[in-house]
């Protein structure tokens, strides 16, 4: 897959192009780039993906902290990876775009600088200022520019229609194992190994104190996980906890992430670890002593090495 910024200078052959910001790159997403991939290959042309970053949320509402992303861009470029694009073109999102005409983002994006013949938009797909362009408009354009349109339908799996909000949703309350399945893998986080107290030591039970770097990256539902965790190359199992560790500290304000390896004991401090979420077993749980909290450590760590034996 070839990456170009859109200041990049690229050469297309009447690609075949889709257009859209993919947060988590989804199985909802991957059956539309097969499409994608299905109709460039009949046409003997490109496949062109524009996604568009910063997310338009983060730059039309700045002070909503509250939004978050299911994928960082790296994420979101490894995912892209594994589909079947032949070309990424990352649209930098800023207010003058937002404030662009759906003809004119058309017109000037798709027509004149990627000279697009053929169009795949998702079932929700709306371009320009304030989402006015549709399916209607767009093939309204296409007769006008000369250009083909295709819309792809929703996928659903099962009873459940896909879509980066709902696995936000899912996430946020705690439901990985289905937010999984609708991603179509394991959910996961990325960061830095930083130094914490080291309580966890002291009762058997050391832990990898993850820090993230992208403020804007969505964190599951505070409880206790089994995970599964990726370093140097190397694959390790675990359980992990998001939260405010009630018993250690009953005045935490901040939100921390600490992994349990299992069979293992080395130094991480200061290594890049990537987290994958595989189950949620229980909700964070303030003990009266450590004494409890241990019992129930041990019991965690039994159930999860069940959980994670295939």
């Amino acid at each position: 897959m070839k990456v170009y910024n859109f200041i990049s200078s690229y050469k297309f052959h009447d690609p075949v192009v889709t257009i859209g910001t993919f947060d988590g790159v989804h199985r909802g997403h991957v059956q539309l780039l097969n499409r994608l991939c299905e109709i460039s290959g009949k046409l003997g042309t490109e496949s062109v993906v524009i996604t568009l970053w910063p997310h338009p949320q983060m730059v039309l509402r700045p002070e909503d902290n509250s939004f978050k992303l299911l994928n960082t861009l790296n994420e979101k470029l490894a995912q892209f990876e594994n589909a079947c694009v032949n070309n990424l073109i990352i649209v930098p999102f800023t207010k003058e775009i937002a404030k662009m005409s759906s003809e004119e983002f058309i017109k000037n994006i798709l027509v004149e600088r990627i000279k697009a013949k053929h169009l795949l938009v998702g079932y929700d797909n709306q371009i320009g200022r304030n989402r006015e362009g549709d399916i209607n408009q767009f093939k309204e354009l296409g007769k006008r520019f000369g250009f083909e349109v295709d819309q792809f339908d929703q996928v659903i799996v099962g009873e459940q229609k896909i879509s980066s909000t709902v696995i936000r949703r899912n996430i946020e309350q705690g439901n990985i194992e289905n937010a999984n399945l609708l991603l179509g893998y394991p959910y996961s986080l990325t960061g830095i190994v930083v130094e914490g107290n080291k309580l966890g030591r002291t009762i058997g039970f050391p832990t990898a104190n993850l820090q993230i770097g992208e403020s804007y990256k969505l964190l599951p539902k505070d409880g206790v996980y089994a995970v599964l965790i990726q370093m140097n190359g190397l694959k390790y199992k675990g359980m992990l906890n998001i939260g405010l560790r009630p018993t250690v500290n009953s005045n935490e304000l901040k939100r921390t992430i600490e992994t349990h390896i299992f069979n293992f004991d080395d130094n991480l401090y200061k290594h890049e670890i990537t987290i994958s979420f595989v189950h949620r077993i229980r909700d964070e749980i303030k003990f009266n002593n450590f004494e409890e909290l241990t019992i129930q450590l041990n019991k965690d760590r039994d159930l999860i090495q069940k959980l994670l034996l295939n």
